[in-house]
């Protein structure tokens, strides 16, 4: 009789159901064990970034005069480091425990990590802000002391965050092959290479300018800033010092500059629609965290989406992206995107669709997104407008929103600080032997300009490229402006231009060169 196990068939099955069981929850367990350290790691990343910007905050903080703002500072700095401390101390007691019970009892989750991040972004805005009011009760002395201390705070946080988006780019390197293909309008951002770099003066503009800086900072403002204004009255040139200002900000005060894009008809892409939405694209996936991803996968799935209709460009690559991307922008940052000429756009029709597409984006809860716009008040534009809620909205007409005395006044310091380096510029190594006086032009001279000019900036500035040609003597340019013949007969912007074409065809003799010059002109 040959030998028999003692476990009958009923038994048998019981213990392989069973062992099923444990085998199936040893695998649950070290799943959990898994995705719980993923998540660990992830949490610790953003508290070593963080632990880096108390560093800083800290540095700064010790420099700072004892007054109520920095007191304001002080309590939101040791917020922010005690949510970081309370996060690590939860880390440190869930891993004291078993590798099962901890599996099996799921201590840590990715929501966890996510909380965690939301609240030290909201905490971190608070910080920025407090920083940003810590001159407000100082004497002039101190506050330009305290002025160079945040400046220096503002430049440590920006390596920091590019440090901290390094090592996210490391994680996500097929990503960044993928947003590689996104094509883009060369030299329409604000600070393009080879383009014009000119902002306003520190002394011009102001109340505009504050006016402006306070919607972008305002988390309730409406989304949209409209600025028209006639040819020549300086949008481009404010566009561009709203624009580096945003951009300075880096995210302290809670805004940043999302992206620019700078029209310009007859400069490729600058002049048209075709590349307007990927560059935007490619400029806020730098700056939004998870937007990447998201932008990435709808490339890999459309390799043609740059090719396609304006809608489907905006709806794949910039508002579907926004509603998903797990970015919590209503309690911290704004991006400001910065759209200047819009009416140089060759084709009408796509002005109007811009703005009826990028009213969408109002709604928006993922992330708040703002647009500050220029354009001449042509009929597309201001069609475009009529047709989305005026709730969406803002708008200012340049020449209409400020005083005439306040244009005289910002001419006659933009021309008055522009003769001053003509003339250190020019008294270096003087054409004819003899500098121009101290006082040159002369306050009469000078208030000439003004009234040619207003309200037109660009004839002052015009005039001043026209006088402070180095090859020229600026006593005979600016005579050439203010004597010419008939002068008072022509229409404003002829004034200027007249002159200074008479005096570039002087130095053309071959008359067919002078046609060109002219048709060129």
């Amino acid at each position: 009789m040959g030998w028999h196990s003692p476990v009958t068939p009923g038994k048998n099955l019981y213990f392989r159901e069973n062992a099923a069981e444990v085998l199936d929850l040893d695998y649950q367990a070290a799943v959990s064990e898994a995705n719980q350290i993923t998540s660990l790691l992830v949490g610790c990343e953003i508290a070593l970034y963080m632990a880096n910007r108390l560093r800083a905050y800290t540095d700064f903080l010790y420099r700072l005069p004892v007054t109520l703002t920095r007191t304001n500072f002080e309590t939101a700095v040791t917020e922010l480091y005690a949510h970081v401390l309370r996060f690590l101390a939860r880390a440190i007691r869930i891993y004291q425990t078993s590798t099962t019970h901890r599996a099996l009892h799921a201590f840590w989750t990715d929501s966890d990590v996510a909380s965690f991040e939301k609240v030290c972004k909201e905490l971190g805005v608070r910080v920025d802000i407090e920083a940003s009011s810590c001159d407000r009760t100082l004497s002039a002395q101190d506050r330009e002391r305290v002025g160079n201390l945040r400046q220096d705070l503002q430049e440590v946080l920006k390596e920091l965050r590019k440090s901290h988006r390094l090592q996210e780019s490391l994680d996500r390197f097929e990503t960044k092959i993928d947003l590689d293909k996104l094509p883009y309008a060369k030299g329409a951002m604000y600070n393009s290479y080879g383009d014009d770099h000119i902002i306003c003066h520190p002394a011009t503009r102001v109340d505009l300018l504050h006016q402006i800086y306070d919607w972008a900072q305002h988390p309730h403002s409406k989304s949209i800033f409209w600025l028209s204004g006639w040819a020549g009255i300086g949008k481009s040139t404010i566009s561009r010092t709203v624009a580096k200002w945003v951009a300075s900000q880096g995210g302290l005060g809670g805004i940043d500059l999302g992206a620019s894009f700078f029209f310009k008809r007859g400069e490729g892409d600058r002049g048209s629609t075709s590349r307007f939405f990927p560059t935007i694209t490619r400029e806020l996936v730098s700056k939004i965290p998870g937007l990447d991803t998201l932008v990435a996968e709808v490339i890999t799935q459309d390799p043609l989406i740059f090719d396609k209709a304006l809608g489907e460009q905006f709806d794949k690559l910039i508002y579907q992206p926004l509603r998903q991307v797990k970015f919590i922008g209503n309690d911290s940052s704004t991006f400001i995107v910065a759209i200047d000429a819009l009416d140089e756009c060759e084709r009408e029709r796509d002005v109007k669709v811009i703005i009826d597409l990028w009213s969408r984006l109002a709604h928006l809860t993922t992330v708040r997104l703002k647009l500050f716009l220029t354009s001449r008040p042509e009929l597309p534009i201001q069609l475009g407008f009529k047709k989305i809620s005026a709730a969406i909205y803002q708008d200012i007409i340049l020449q209409d929103a400020v005083p005439h005395a306040t244009i005289q006044h910002d001419i006659l310091t933009f021309l008055k600080d522009a003769f001053g380096e003509i003339r250190n510029s020019y008294n270096l190594d003087p054409l004819s032997g003899t500098p121009l006086d101290r006082d040159w032009p002369g306050d009469k001279r000078l208030q000439a300009l003004v009234d040619i000019a207003v309200p037109l900036f660009i004839i002052a500035a015009t005039v001043c490229r026209f006088v402070g040609d180095s090859d020229w003597d600026p006593r005979e340019r600016l005579e050439t402006i203010l004597q010419f013949p008939n002068i008072g007969k022509l229409e404003q912007m002829a004034q200027i231009y007249l002159p200074v074409l008479t005096q570039l065809s002087a130095r053309v003799k071959n008359s067919h060169d002078k046609d060109k010059l002219y048709e060129e002109f």
